[in-house]
């Protein structure tokens, strides 16, 4: 309930603040889990995609430095947030994505791991590919388009693409290294594209 209030009223507020649009909504399907990962441009972009998706509830990773804060944490976690340790192979927000994704549910990773300053899109972190591998879950890609710094009525274009089914991006045991660079090197390409897409 508390996500669906925030979503509401953020919603009129991005509208009034910036020029945003999107595109791609129908490559959100109306039921089902899957892992959604995007290019990370700023602190708002979880916002920008949450007011887009109207008809589903996004869930999302954010780093456990967020929740030390006790009412902090309580707010992130009445958004639909839960932190991940990164770069430390955390189990339990695997196990907490792997959850979610069975009972049908969308949870958002930002693959870069944390907000690009340039707005160049950085190296993908392993992480969103093997949550997505180990819950057997798709990946929808979608990116995130303005140029320069956020500010009142900045153009955005948010792009949603098709999804990456899953038996594209497994990350087998013996070969996780060579499967995991593989599965990167889709992702971002995808995103990327999404990205070129959004500013035409």
């Amino acid at each position: 309930m508390f996500y669906t209030i925030l979503r509401a009223i953020a919603r009129p507020i991005v509208y009034l603040l910036f020029n945003i649009k999107f595109v791609g909504l129908e490559n959100i399907r109306d039921n089902g889990g899957f892992v959604l990962c995007s290019n990370h441009r700023s602190f708002l972009d979880p916002v920008f995609i949450a007011v887009g998706i109207k008809n589903r509830k996004l869930n999302f990773m954010a780093k456990q430095e967020l929740f030390k804060n006790k009412l902090l944490g309580a707010f992130f976690r009445g958004i639909n947030a839960f932190p991940v340790n990164r770069g430390k192979g955390d189990v339990e927000a695997i196990n907490k994505a792997e959850n979610i994704v069975e009972n049908n549910g969308i949870v958002l990773i930002f693959p870069e791991g944390t907000r690009s300053k340039d707005g160049k899109v950085m190296r993908f972190k392993s992480g969103a590919a093997y949550v997505a591998s180990v819950c057997k879950a798709d990946i929808v890609p979608a990116g995130i388009s303005y140029e320069g710094k956020l500010c009142f009525r900045k153009k955005i274009t948010v792009t949603f693409g098709k999804a990456i089914p899953n038996a594209e991006i497994t990350i087998r045991d013996d070969h996780r290294v060579e499967d995991a660079r593989r599965v990167n090197g889709l992702l971002r390409d995808s995103v990327l594209e999404l990205i070129e897409k959004g500013r035409n």
